[in-house]
């Protein structure tokens, strides 16, 4: 019984682990090229001047100090970087970060956005509504829980409403964004 107790004791002190800017990139990056790592390095930044993702201190470092992110930060940056290959703007990437702030809060949002499975193997996906021809134009992101797409994928749906006017849908799979960055 007294070896439990210091254990105990450790694991609630234990620190959450942190990313700088450069362990960011080369998670969200197959690549191991400089200029490819600082290409992504600098999207980050923008990021988080535009209030994308958060540091865990402050936004502004200072010289010689790093930048800190956390795993939340991390995930959700994983998801910008993949929405931002479908030119999404920065606006349209603040309504993903309402959502993503909307659902993490929640354990099953958490586990969805975390790109958990169930029992047979379906896990979570994004949808977002407004890549069509008026972007922007009755758009959103919808957060879907059980799903068996394995890579992304682009819909085109016909609502017949003229309030409507999206035509396209971009189907993004939680699990395959997630396992990408090598996450315990």
């Amino acid at each position: 019984m007294r070896y439990v107790l210091p254990y105990i004791a450790i694991m609630k002190n234990a620190k959450p682990t942190l990313f700088t800017v450069r362990e960011v990139a080369m998670r969200l990056t197959d690549s191991r090229r400089d200029e490819v790592i600082d290409f992504v390095m600098r999207q980050i930044k923008h990021w988080t001047n535009n209030k994308l993702i958060r540091t865990t201190g402050t936004m502004h470092s200072g010289r010689g100090r790093s930048r800190s992110y956390a795993k939340e930060e991390l995930i959700a940056a994983a998801y910008l970087l993949r929405l931002s290959r479908y030119g999404l703007t920065i606006g349209q990437l603040e309504s993903f970060r309402k959502m993503y702030d909307g659902h993490i809060r929640h354990e099953a949002g958490k586990a969805d956005l975390y790109g958990k499975v169930d029992e047979h193997g379906n896990g979570a996906y994004i949808k977002y509504y407004g890549l069509g021809e008026m972007p922007g134009k009755g758009a959103g992101f919808i957060l879907e829980p059980r799903g068996t797409l394995e890579t992304d994928e682009l819909w085109y749906l016909d609502t017949g409403d003229k309030m409507m006017n999206f035509t396209d849908v971009l189907v993004i799979n939680c699990r395959a964004v997630v396992e990408r960055l090598g996450l315990d």
